[in-house]
């Protein structure tokens, strides 16, 4: 199944409730782009649980993914879905890849056996082909799964480390909300990365050190923060045309601040993948008015070397300056 071209994907890396799925879903309206969600979940949570693609349709059933599928693996029914969720997420190999990444080794890349890397790989070829569409963009947010791509032969990653505001990630995390309806009506609940606020920023803490990581490591990458994506999105897209060496054409911004969206195939990922026709971009800034004082400070006060780092102000009630 190897293939002499090398199959071009974006990965958005970046910490829970930071905005991954709005350039996602951005980008796949980009000619060329196809956008796919959090492809790290696509065994688990797409194939061994069942739950519905972007577009309504259980993945098994959907016939854009057993069309991917059939073309990667020949029978759809026969993919090592287990097999492939647990070498993509797991613990023990990613105990050793954060090691691997903050030491900068291996050009901050970590190796898959090599009958698991080409699985991978054929997968975003296939994605690819099935798509007509040049340029695969991963949602996945882990910096450690970004590891794992860009250490397969025959795929050429850039990786955009989306970042948001500690505080108003924190404020998100804490909030309960639905992911998606089971079949039988039921909400499953998106998860939460933290039971209190100093569990949220320490782990907005290490996503976005693992993220930084990436880049010291050779992988191609570019920063970009989400309330400089939500105030300007064209602006921003700009700035990744320019990091990708093409501008990005066909991507239907009304006023400058509404997306026109249309459907597409994510199997997971933030409920707005469900989402289409016109919407309007806007920060969420909530948690400025409705977060705990206490929750505030306690997440200022273990996470401002970074919020510093990425020009964010320390005082709640002041907004980030466009960078």
């Amino acid at each position: 199944m190897g293939g002499s071209r090398p199959v071009r994907v974006v990965y958005i890396a970046g910490s829970a409730r930071c905005g991954t799925t709005l350039l996602d879903r951005l980008l796949g309206e980009a000619d060329g782009f196809v956008a796919m969600g959090e492809l790290c979940l696509l065994w688990q949570r797409g194939l061994l649980d069942d739950e519905p693609c972007s577009c309504r349709t259980p993945v098994r059933q959907c016939d854009f993914w057993r069309r991917v599928l059939r073309e990667a693996y020949g029978d759809p029914e026969r993919v090592d879905a287990l097999g492939m969720a647990r070498v993509g997420l797991s613990e023990r190999r990613h105990r050793s890849m954060v090691d691997l990444l903050l030491a900068g080794g291996a050009g901050g890349r970590a190796a898959l056996p090599a009958d698991y890397a080409e699985r991978f790989r054929a997968l975003y070829a296939a994605i690819a082909a099935v798509s007509g569409c040049g340029v695969v963009v991963d949602s996945s947010k882990r910096a450690l799964y970004a590891s794992l791509l860009g250490g397969i032969p025959g795929i050429e990653l850039s990786v955009i480390h989306l970042v948001r505001d500690s505080r108003a990630v924190t404020y998100s995390l804490r909030k309960r909300k639905v992911r998606v309806e089971a079949a039988d009506g039921s909400p499953i609940y998106m998860g939460r990365e933290g039971n209190s606020a100093a569990g949220c920023a320490w782990q907005w803490t290490r996503a976005h050190a693992l993220c930084e990581a990436l880049g010291r490591g050779g992988a191609r990458y570019m920063r970009l923060r989400y309330e400089d994506l939500a105030r300007s999105p064209g602006a921003a897209l700009e700035r990744i045309g320019v990091f990708l060496g093409e501008p990005l054409r066909g991507i239907s911004l009304v006023g400058g601040d509404e997306v026109v969206l249309s459907r597409n195939h994510a199997p997971s990922g933030n409920p707005m993948r469900f989402t289409t026709g016109n919407v309007q971009i806007a920060a969420d800034e909530a948690w400025r008015r409705s977060m705990p004082a206490a929750d505030r400070r306690v997440v200022t006060a273990l996470t401002w070397p970074l919020l510093r780092h990425y020009g964010y102000p320390l005082a709640a009630g002041r907004t980030p300056a466009a960078t």
